[in-house]
């Protein structure tokens, strides 16, 4: 196929994960009045990679679901004031009042309903910035749950204006919530509480080299963080289980050649930093502040890829500090795993572009109107004539052709 290069598949193949992934794949997300964002609907695959010029909206894509992780953790109130206060969270160039966002997607059988197939869900949160009064107040909030087969509603929870929620399909006590409480902070129905597991665990990466560089306290964790400052406690839960360090060991040699062993230093008995030992020197450990930052994005992209158990996993410019070349291999990883789980990249490198699947390939431009927008270049006519006559993606974004 024009524009993707032939992979070199991994030469032994090896258990793909530390982690069985929850089985959630987000198949569309549809955002209001949010940010750069007028109306966006984005369909999503299994490897997702957006594109774009500067301020385009790439990153305001991915906030959407920060937004969202931030809410069912902290409350929308301070949500809304960290991702851009009442006067940034929303269009400042729409009339709309209200912002709306819409998730879509299916579940696997059995989760969260009892069933025996898979299950498809809706969610939908609006809310209100009070601009004046720097306030937030939620308007709705639904979730629904979908047989897939016979297109039966199999549960759904509204919340309304006021704060009052009801259910179909299920009993319930009668509830209501502060105007600026969402459900999915008390889940109190099993359904509820799954579904927000699910969104708690998607998995967003913008990697901080100069923290990855520095001890942190020594805990058992697997769960990395989203700046990859908890790097070397999740290498060494990783590296504790023999055949997880083979797996672990494997992909890292294999994108860098030179390490032959990764492992932590303790620093004072009670933290640790990352220590890797080079195939050039049998006797000594690099520790975290002298390795390169290419060396410790990478393995922190490893990490990311292989050894979480998210099922959607974000990765926010993965090409920083790294050599072309080595971005070939990234991608070929990623399509490997990208039936254990999906993927959202951000990019401005057209290596990685090159290695890409024309189809999984989203370009987010703005209109004349300042607006946020996205289609896909493989269904352009004008792009299918470059590609058949011999060009790349890669080639019509360096060129500012797409």
């Amino acid at each position: 196929m024009a524009g993707l290069k032939v992979f070199k598949h991994l030469s032994k193949p090896i258990p793909m994960s530390i982690a069985t992934p929850r089985p959630f794949v987000l198949k569309s997300i549809r955002v209001s009045n949010y940010k750069s964002i007028d109306e966006l609907h984005l369909d999503l695959e299994k490897v997702n990679v957006l594109i774009g010029r500067n301020a385009s909206g790439k990153s305001n894509i991915v906030d959407v679901l920060k937004f969202l992780k931030d809410t069912i953790q902290e409350g929308i109130q301070p949500t809304v004031m960290r991702h851009g206060g009442t006067l940034g969270i929303q269009n400042i160039l729409s009339t709309k009042k209200k912002t709306t966002i819409h998730l879509s997607g299916t579940f696997a059988p059995g989760f969260p309903i009892d069933a025996t197939q898979s299950m498809g869900f809706h969610y939908e949160l609006n809310f209100m910035a009070l601009k004046t009064k720097k306030t937030v107040r939620i308007t709705k909030e639904l979730l629904k749950f979908i047989d897939h087969t016979t297109k039966e509603i199999k549960v759904e929870f509204i919340r309304n204006s006021t704060g009052k929620i009801r259910a179909k399909r299920k009993k319930i006590p009668s509830m209501q919530l502060p105007q600026n409480v969402s459900f999915l902070q008390v889940p109190f129905d099993t359904p509820l509480l799954m579904f927000r597991q699910a969104i708690e665990d998607i998995a967003i990466f913008n990697f901080n080299i100069q923290w990855m560089k520095e001890g942190i306290p020594i805990e058992s964790t697997i769960d990395l963080e989203e700046d990859g400052s908890n790097l070397a406690s999740v290498v060494s839960s990783i590296i504790k289980d023999d055949k997880s360090k083979r797996r672990f060991l494997h992909y890292v040699n294999y994108i860098l050649g030179f390490v032959t062993d990764v492992s932590t230093q303790n620093i004072l008995g009670s933290s640790h930093i990352l220590a890797v030992k080079e195939k050039y020197s049998k006797e000594y450990l690099v520790t975290a502040p002298a390795l390169s930052e290419g060396t410790l994005h990478i393995i922190g992209i490893i990490v990311a890829i292989k050894f979480q158990s998210a099922s959607l996993v974000i990765l926010e410019e993965p090409e920083r500090y790294i050599h072309p070349s080595i971005l070939k291999k990234i991608m070929a990883i990623i399509y490997e795993e990208q039936d254990n789980r999906q993927f959202l990249i951000t990019t401005h490198s057209p290596e990685l572009i090159e290695n890409t699947f024309p189809d999984n390939v989203i370009l987010v431009d703005r209109d004349k109107k300042g607006r946020t927008t996205i289609h896909h270049p493989a269904n352009d006519q004008t792009v299918i004539q470059f590609i058949e006559d011999g060009f790349t993606l890669a080639e019509l974004m360096v060129d500012n052709t797409l």
